[in-house]
């Protein structure tokens, strides 16, 4: 037996042995007692470090980033989304195919203006598990959990997102993709993009909520990076299940009361009701040379759409990645608990 003292609460314990053993009152760190037996010891015996009701999980390394398309970078991001289309079109069919397909030709869409309107500012602003090269590769192919583009203009206070989609692969188990392992398309075989997700064991385990976030991160820096004119507002014609995400996440600062009217190469614009303070109205001339607010935001078309206040999105980024990671961690954990209780059954 040793005796063994607490400083801040004055009391000596006698224990058998006392490695990482703590105070049952201030659960402070005990020491070696060195003076001699008191008359009195403490009763109540030392207690030990609490380990966690559940362990740590491991936190998935999601990331953001905001890449300029180029000359140079836009063969790597056609041949990853003709691939991501192709694998939906052999993983997918009906409501879920169609969605794919549709966000995909939005994205395309944007390359095309792109190359259109040289004078334009294009990203694509992905949420990623480690870093992407600018070659198309496997591993950076697998890497990526979700993208889409951002285009504005100097001359235009306008901003769209367009084309948003996650890696179809990070949504089907591995039995599930055997229909598709043995595929090429671009010089990239999927096998191996599925090789380094199971490697990563990150299959059928999306980030939860994550497209609001990229649109929160991809509104900061496209004010932060973007050239001329401030910019004012987001404005996209999302497909529906996209339109009801940001209606909800961004009910406070967004509307879908947006009205123009077009005459000859002039489009006016009316953004919220007329008498609303925070309502916009933009007058944008020679229409002609911004083929995107046509083609992707679809101003002079009849689709829904949506505008969001950029500010207020950019400073919407409050979400921790990390707590949606743990959230997955126990989604899984109840998964192994419910099937270990079936199979004990």
């Amino acid at each position: 037996m040793a005796l063994y003292q607490c400083l801040p609460c004055v009391k000596v314990f006698e224990e058998e042995a006392a490695s990482v053993s703590l105070c049952p009152f201030c659960r402070g760190q005990v020491i070696p007692y060195p003076g001699p037996k008191p008359s009195t010891l403490c009763a109540t015996p030392l207690t030990t470090p609490l380990a966690p009701i559940l362990p740590l999980p491991e936190v998935s390394p999601i990331s953001f980033n905001f890449i300029s398309l180029t000359a140079e970078n836009m063969n790597f991001w056609r041949k990853y989304a003709k691939l991501m289309r192709f694998i939906a079109s052999n993983l997918f069919s009906g409501a879920t195919l169609y969605g794919y397909q549709q966000a995909i030709k939005g994205f395309m869409d944007a390359l095309d203006c792109c190359e259109k309107t040289p004078d334009s500012q294009v990203w694509v602003a992905i949420a990623t598990f480690g870093s992407i090269k600018s070659t198309p590769t496997a591993k950076s192919f697998a890497n990526i959990e979700m993208c889409m583009t951002v285009t504005t203009h100097p001359d235009i206070p306008i901003t769209t997102h367009m084309g948003i989609f996650r890696s179809p692969l990070r949504l089907v188990q591995t039995p599930g993709l055997e229909k598709v392992r043995g595929l090429h398309a671009g010089g990239v075989s999927v096998g191996d993009i599925i090789a380094v997700l199971e490697k990563k064991r990150t299959l059928a385990h999306p980030v939860r909520r994550l497209s609001t976030q990229l649109h929160a991160f991809a509104a900061k820096r496209c004010l932060q990076e973007s050239r001329g004119l401030a910019k004012i507002l987001m404005i996209t014609a999302p497909l529906a299940k996209m339109l009801e995400i940001l209606n909800k996440d961004c009910a406070a600062y967004s509307t879908e009361k947006i009205k123009s009217e077009k005459t000859g190469s002039r489009l006016l614009t009316q953004v919220g009701d007329a008498q609303a303070l925070k309502s916009h109205q933009l007058v944008i001339t020679n229409i002609q040379n911004y083929p995107w607010l046509t083609e992707l935001a679809d101003l002079d078309g009849s689709r829904p759409k949506i505008a969001i206040e950029l500010q207020p999105l950019a400073s919407a980024m409050d979400e921790s990645t990390r707590v949606e990671s743990v959230l997955d961690w126990l989604d899984s954990r109840h998964r192994v608990y419910l099937a270990a209780s079936s199979s004990s059954m």
